[in-house]
């Protein structure tokens, strides 16, 4: 499978719904059985589809008020299939917002 930008995109939004879902298999599905995935620069990366898969995160549905927002920076690493090997996820809070 060719790595283009349109492969990316489609990755990145199948990413963005899948943990909206916080469906462990629908997460999992991105992912490389051995994928790494990195929250942090100076930890251990969490190993593996299945640990992958499980992290949760717990928000208002409604998505009605703005508690916080972040830029974010994402190193990708494709398998030739389209699924991750391998993700570092960098986050920055807004200026002036209150730390968490």
């Amino acid at each position: 499978m060719p790595l283009t930008k349109d492969t990316v995109a489609t990755w990145l939004a199948a990413y963005v719904r899948a943990w909206e879902t916080y469906d462990p298999d629908t997460i999992g599905d991105l992912f490389t059985e051995d994928a790494t995935y990195s929250y942090h620069p100076f930890e251990e990366p969490v190993r593996s589809r299945l640990a992958i898969g499980r992290s949760r995160y717990f928000k208002d549905a409604s998505k009605a008020e703005l508690v916080r927002e972040y830029d974010n920076l994402f190193l990708i690493r494709f398998d030739d299939r389209g699924k991750c090997r391998s993700i570092r996820e960098w986050f920055m809070g807004r200026r002036g917002q209150p730390p968490a």
